[in-house]
């Protein structure tokens, strides 16, 4: 608490309570304690104690006062805690007699809590969360957690709180929008760098509020019409300022390792920090630390991973520079394969397709972020820069064949023509070798500038504001692919195509440039009103050369290996002049967009209410230029168009309390139309037949599209004297014209000629439920509970025609048509003062698919996990978990796929406290039963697939960690 110099007497309608705060046994002052104010049962604050200083005579002495509300017979209580000591909690009676009465409790004592033995653990009673106002405030004592705990781990353990796969944070259903660091956004507000590095010991609060920033401040209202949730950890006093160093490595079998570096050091207004990390495990962590857990998403392919990098912050009321520079590369190698099937009344054909890649990227980013707050303007410059490299070197072997062949292998279809694989080639209907190798540089670069301008007020409570912005950005890019492409058609062993090429990009830039300028009304912080002019222009260029090595003297080739050419080569002579091209292309935009926001909201003792309306009109004139330039060939292709956009928001909520349970109710009634637009490359009438079995072909009767969108969506929250959190959803999507992809399918060659079309018919609805909450708490026991349910339906139209493609064939439309049911649940059980808990869950996907083409045969998917999952803690600072899944899969035509798996994972730790050591002991899919399996289908047929996966492994780590703080 601040200590002030003021006196403070009794207030209309309330009692005042006055005491000192002392060490029980001491005597002495207790240091910065928190007084707080409860009705028993409930978690919403009535009253906040402060300090001040009393002078008396020729000393001076540190008091504390709090006021209650006198209302009739009514019992408060008066919660006191401090850092190093047991909460006390009394209990204060108040009635109308005791209204502007002041009363003195005297000194107060607090009992000093000993320190945590190995053997032994004293705990006490804490509140672990309450709501102060809006915010929503965890007090991280009273989350028993095991010695050497992480930030995330403590996450985890708050009510209501989840962390999926991601790392993303979500409280009560919503998602937190960044991480925060005692009120800082650190790291640019990205959770992991905190969650990971931060020990738990170190956090006195975590807070959950819509976030005000400083241009909101500037303003006194919000100056977006939208706040963010973000989640603010506050630091012990004795952590507040200080350095970090973490260290992590690990190493295990079948060639697994992790290094991981973190180091920061930090005031109340600067930080700086350093991170780097190593691995090749590819989900990046031990699956038992995440609760969206999946075992079908993970491991997927070998990865290995490089980055690092550096951060900084400085924060003042005034002034915020932040930024970071980071470099990441990783290399990842994916084998796997499909298997597709297209339903045909003339007959069935199957494709075996197999894949071998490795790729190799490349990433230097470095992005800033300097505001400057002075009287009335706010002065924002946001510059980033991007550097990035890709490279792939892939192989593919694929075989299309007229009758099931079961069992094929890549080796077999490579085989079909050696004259030792009749039974193949008397259905073979084509045979695709593939090999490929690129290189792609791009550079990128942007900058953007805003100015918000307070402007002196209409009339009381009616503010006005201005807001400049301007941005622009610019990219460059170059890539070379070598491709060698082997196509056999039947029977013939000679390949009716065997193309060896080079594909060289380049000059290839983008600019573009924006400025817009907004004018806001904002009415008693509950009415809003802006209109929004912008212009913008962007400059597209590339040019893409096609070459054909195959055709050079095939002398100039020896002695040079796949993707290599000789220094002097000359290439204009085997230039590809059908699949070659130089493309131009400007836009300049003028848009106006209006944004109204009417708000209502009246409160009568325990009950509140609020209806709020928004909508968001905007109408867009484009004028867009296409230059299309090719040998033989060159058109202009120019289209002009007003485009009306409309986004608009209905939400009514109410908040009670009756017999201290305090609940939460909204409805939002949600509507969007918004353009789909033409590419204007998809308009020229010209083919792209570089890949004879996958030809592209321009419509240049293409229009615009709309999507629609509506949905319904109703929250019923309780918040005392348990917790629970319940979100209904309806939705409702469609389109007109939807420009969507189609296709001529040949079943005699396997040839596809593709080409975009409008298509109307799109729907997509359904249904989504989701809830969390508290069932029972009983000292240190609790049991939680999850639910949820997702039933979708989607009408997917494409044009799809089969036979022999002429030039003339117009597909038809055709159907696919989707259900999807998706129903999860969950327990979780904590007990025990070491924070033992064990969790139970259930998820299944069902996934029903059909068409409206002859001959096509139902999809019927069905994937079921069950998870279970202890914790416990051990004396001697020492920790066990582990998890096991039971997934199943059902309905694959493939009867291999059609499987059981049990995925085990578990993990050991032991924490050094003396020495700050971890030595942990993880152990990754102990059955070696993983395996990622999919299957999607489209208007003719379906496919599944599979890909490699990270092999099983038991690593050994050894994490440090130091922070050093002034004491």
């Amino acid at each position: 608490q601040k200590i002030q110099t003021l006196n403070v007497g009794p207030e209309r309608g309330k009692v005042t309570y006055r005491f000192s705060i002392v060490d029980s046994i001491a005597g002495f002052n207790v240091r910065d304690p928190e007084v707080l104010g409860f009705v028993p049962g409930d978690s919403a604050i009535v009253a906040k104690g402060w300090g001040f200083t009393m002078n008396t005579g020729m000393s001076s002495k540190k008091v504390f006062s709090i006021k209650f509300p006198a209302v009739d017979s009514c019992e408060y209580h008066l919660y006191i805690d401090a850092s190093g000591y047991y909460p006390r909690t009394i209990p204060i009676s108040v009635n109308k007699d005791l209204s502007f009465k002041q009363i003195d409790l005297g000194e107060i004592g607090l009992l000093k809590e000993p320190k945590r033995l190995d053997e032994v653990t004293v705990t006490a009673s804490r509140i672990k969360l309450y709501y102060d106002g809006d915010t929503l405030v965890y007090n991280a004592d009273a989350f028993l957690l095991p010695e050497g705990s992480m930030l995330d781990d403590l996450i985890r353990k708050l009510d209501g709180v989840s962390i999926n796969t991601d790392g993303e944070i979500f409280c009560n259903g919503r998602k937190v929008e960044s991480l925060m660091l005692d009120g800082r956004k650190l790291f640019n507000g990205n959770p992991r760098m905190l969650m990971q590095n931060l020990g738990a010991y170190t956090v006195k609060k975590i807070k959950v509020y819509d976030y005000t920033s400083k241009e909101d401040k500037l303003l006194g209202y919000s100056a977006t019409g939208k706040k963010p949730m973000v989640m603010d950890v506050v630091l012990k006093q004795e952590y507040s300022i200080g350095k970090w160093l973490n260290l992590d490595a690990g190493y295990g079998t079948s060639n697994r390792y992790l290094a991981r570096l973190f180091a920061l050091g930090f005031t109340k207004t600067t930080a700086f920090a350093a991170f780097a990390n190593i691995n090749n495990l590819s989900t990046g962590d031990n699956p038992t630390r995440y609760d969206q857990w999946h075992p079908e998403k993970a491991g997927r392919s070998d990865s290995r991973y490089i980055s690092g990098g550096l951060t900084y912050q400085y924060d003042t009321k005034k002034e915020t520079f932040r930024g970071e520079a980071a470099v990441n590369t990783d290399r990842v190698n994916s084998i796997g394969g499909r298997e597709s099937v297209n339903y045909l009344s003339s007959g069935n054909t199957y494709q075996n397709y197999y894949f071998n890649g490795l790729n190799r990227n490349l990433e230097v980013t470095t992005n800033h972020y300097f505001n400057w707050i002075f009287s009335k303007t706010s002065l924002t410059l946001t510059p980033k820069f991007e550097y990035t490299r890709k490279r792939t070197d892939s192989s593919t072997t694929s075989a299309t064949f007229d009758e099931d062949m079961d069992k094929v292998t890549a080796e077999d279809i490579e085989a079909i023509y050696s004259g030792d694989a009749d039974r193949l080639l008397r259905h073979t209907i084509n045979r695709n070798l593939v090999r490929s190798e690129s290189d792609n540089n791009r550079f990128y670069g942007s900058m953007e500038a805003k100015l918000l301008v307070r402007l002196p007020e209409i009339s009381k409570g009616v503010n006005q504001n201005l807001t400049f912005n301007a941005n622009g950005s610019y990219r460059n890019s170059h890539s070379e692919t070598f491709n060698r492409n082997t196509i056999n058609y039947g029977r013939n062993p000679e390949p009716t195509y065997d193309v060896y090429a080079l594909t060289r990009v380049r000059p290839s830039w983008y600019a573009y440039g924006n400025g817009s300028a907004t004018y806001r009304v904002n009415i008693r912080e509950q009415h809003d009103f802006s209109l929004t002019y912008a212009y913008s222009q962007n400059h597209d260029r590339n040019t893409s050369d096609r070459y054909l090595l195959s055709n050079l003297d095939q002398a100039s080739l020896v002695g040079l290996r796949f993707a290599e050419l000789a220094p002097d080569m000359d290439l204009s002579a085997v230039i590809d002049p059908d699949n070659s091209r130089t493309t131009r292309y400007r836009t300049d935009s003028h848009s106006l967009t209006g944004w109204m926001s009417l708000g209502w909201h009246r409160e009568r003792g325990d009950y509140s209410e609020g209806i709020y309306i928004s909508a968001t009109p905007g109408l867009e004139f484009l004028d867009r230029r296409y230059d299309y330039t090719r040998p033989n060939y060159d058109t202009t292709v120019v289209r002009r168009n007003i485009v009306p956009k409309i986004e608009a928001n209905v939400r009514y909520s109410t908040t009670f309390k009756h017999d201290k349970t305090r609940r939460y109710y909204s409805v939002t009634l949600n509507w969007k139309s918004s353009p789909s637009l033409v590419s204007m490359g998809n308009l020229i009438n010209v083919s792209n037949t570089s890949n004879p079995l996958n030809i592209f072909r321009g419509n240049p009767d293409l229009r615009n599209g709309y999507t629609h969108s509506a949905t319904a969506k109703l929250e019923l929250n309780q918040h005392a004297p348990t917790n629970h959190y319940n979100t209904f959803s309806l939705h409702y999507n469609f389109s007109e014209n939807s420009i969507s992809s189609g296709y001529i399918y040949d079943p005699k060659t396997g040839v596809t000629v593709r080409s975009m079309y409008n298509i109307n018919g799109y729907r997509y609805y359904g249904v989504r439920y989701t809830g969390t909450g508290l069932i029972i708490r009983r000292g240190s026991r609790s049991l939680n509970y999850n639910a949820g349910f997702n039933w979708t339906n989607t009408d997917s139209p494409m044009m799809v025609g089969v036979g022999a493609d002429d030039g003339r064939t117009v597909p038809a439309r055709r159907f696919r048509y989707s259900t999807l049911i998706n129903p999860s649940a969950g327990l979780s059980f904590s007990f025990g003062e070491r924070g033992h808990s064990v969790n139970a869950g259930w998820n299944a996907n069902f996934n029903h698919t059909t068409s409206s083409a002859e001959g096509y045969q139902p999809m019927d998917l069905t994937y079921m996990n069950y998870k279970l999952g202890v914790s416990f803690g051990l004396p001697f600072n020492i920790r066990l978990a582990t998890d096991a899944n039971l997934l199943t899969r059902k309905g694959f035509d493939d009867p291999t796929l059609n499987s059981n798996e049990i995925v085990w994972n578990a993990t050991a730790s032991w924490y050094w406290k003396k020495k700050r050591l971890s030595f942990i002991l993880d152990a990754y899919d102990i059955l070696g039963q993983i395996k990622v399996i999919s299957a999607y289908s489209n208007e003719l047929g379906r496919t599944e697939s599979w890909s490699n996966t990270l092999p099983r492994y038991v690593l050994l780590r050894l994490r440090y960690h130091l922070d050093i703080s002034p004491k």
